[in-house]
């Protein structure tokens, strides 16, 4: 008997067209495509783009299998390749001993007192945002595009505090700009092209301008010697334990344009999410208002505080349930492997659709919902570990899990003791799936000062 007759038949999806295959269905609507196909397929299936194949593992335990258990079979480099252009060799696109080298300097950078020395900044930029809606006097807010604003001075008073006060909104247009062209290469079917166009062009000059800035403020702090409070001062200063070496200037700019664009886009659609089912559920507001009575108001807040707001944290996590910050993790196959009796061809492409696990009717009581108990403590001990995995998992777990918690807690509980939120319209706004997840319409939020 040969080997190909003892793996069971892999389930592939919807047949599509002749020759494309099935990216007509991925670029139409990828959410409905992944949706159906990961309801009705089974724990594991393929798909097609012209001729290659890429397989969906659409169950916890294959997960863990990809991330944990043979995770050394599994290469984050060919799939992560699209940002090589705009992150150089930074923690999501290196592997082997450079990763190695990379995660042991920048952990020390994430360490709870080096976030408690972030916090009052980071509360300061929250309240200084909702002073300027209320100076507006619009009385509501669109709320993709003011995450995405808020979130970058979130991340300029904690990664590069005070030398991007005056360059914020350039610094946001060109992170938008080189996000959307390096977005738009992902299920790319044609490689080999280089057409410029206006697209790429953009794009490309927007990494060139954003490097180009953080070099000026790096050359300038070595020059100057200035103590700073931030993220970047706490990589300038780290020293690799092991070889002794600490990271230098290009280097230092790769972990800097790591952080933006790990911390940019992923956080304001999270926020945009959480804001729009806060606005949609006022019973929540109330909730959330009634924990921070309890913990006898929010005037004085650390880390250890504000990771305290259990029932918040279960709103944020029920949002990432919903809304990921990335709704779907990739890698590719070194060897060939069987998982549970399926075949996986080496040099393949895979999908772990987080987006479409966290929503199986197998492990979640209301699919569908919003419902913040799916992670009262009894509950999540009862379902796989892998049921859940919005910021990955195993060794290349995102290195900023806790600090981005901590900061969405923060911009949670701030903004809901001071305002009230609700809906411009009960319609839905519809999903585009991208590298994040973008709502097709906008979402109009009233907002009111509370008494």
């Amino acid at each position: 008997m040969s080997n190909k007759n003892i793996f069971k038949e892999t389930p592939s999806s919807s047949t599509g067209l002749p020759i494309i295959h099935n990216l007509r269905d991925l670029k139409h609507d990828t959410f409905n495509f992944f949706r159906k196909n990961c309801s009705t397929r089974g724990p594991l299936f393929f798909f097609r783009v012209f001729n290659r194949r890429f397989f969906v593992l659409n169950s916890p335990n294959y997960v863990k299998h990809v991330l944990v258990d043979n995770e050394n079979n599994y290469t984050r480099k060919k799939t992560y390749a699209i940002f090589d252009e705009i992150l150089g060799v930074g923690l999501i696109t290196s592997e082997g001993e450079v990763w190695k080298k990379r995660r042991r300097i920048a952990q020390p950078a994430f360490s709870k007192s080096k976030m408690d020395l972030l916090i009052n900044d980071m509360d300061a930029t929250i309240t200084s945002f909702w002073t300027r809606h209320e100076n507006s006097k619009n009385g509501k807010i669109e709320v993709d595009a003011e995450m995405n604003y808020l979130a970058l001075n979130l991340l300029c008073s904690s990664i590069i505090k005070t030398d991007l006060e005056d360059k914020s909104e350039r610094i946001r247009k060109n992170l938008n700009d080189a996000f959307t062209y390096v977005s738009n290469k992902r299920f790319r079917a044609i490689k080999a092209i280089d057409i410029p166009t206006p697209l790429k062009i953009r794009g490309k000059k927007a990494i060139k301008e954003i490097k180009g800035t953080i070099s000026n403020i790096i050359e300038t702090r070595r020059n100057i010697k200035e103590e700073h409070h931030d993220l970047l001062s706490n990589l300038m200063g780290a020293v690799d334990e092991e070889s002794n070496q600490s990271l230098n200037n290009e280097e230092l700019i790769d972990e800097v344009m790591t952080l933006f664009i790990a911390g940019h886009d992923t956080t304001a659609v999270v926020m945009n999410w959480a804001f729009y089912l806060i606005a949609k559920h006022p019973e929540v507001q109330e909730k959330i208002l009634d924990e921070i009575k309890e913990k006898g108001g929010i005037d004085t807040l650390d880390m250890n505080t504000i990771m305290s707001f259990d029932y918040t944290k279960r709103v944020l996590q029920e949002t990432m349930r919903l809304y990921p910050p990335v709704w779907s993790f990739g890698r590719k196959t070194i060897e060939a492997d069987n998982i549970d009796g399926f075949e996986i061809p080496a040099n393949t492409s895979i999908n772990l659709p987080a987006m479409f696990i966290h929503r199986s009717t197998e492990f979640w009581e209301k699919p569908e919902e919003f419902y913040p108990d799916h992670f009262l403590a009894e509950k999540v001990k009862a379902r796989p570990k892998y049921a859940y995995f919005p910021f990955g998992g195993g060794k290349r777990k995102c290195i900023g899990e806790h600090f981005a918690i901590m900061e969405m807690i923060l911009v949670i509980v701030r903004s809901v003791s001071k305002y009230q939120f609700k809906l411009d319209s009960d319609k839905d706004p519809g999903l585009v799936l991208s590298i994040t997840i973008k709502p097709k319409e906008k979402i109009w939020i009233h907002t009111k000062k509370r008494d």
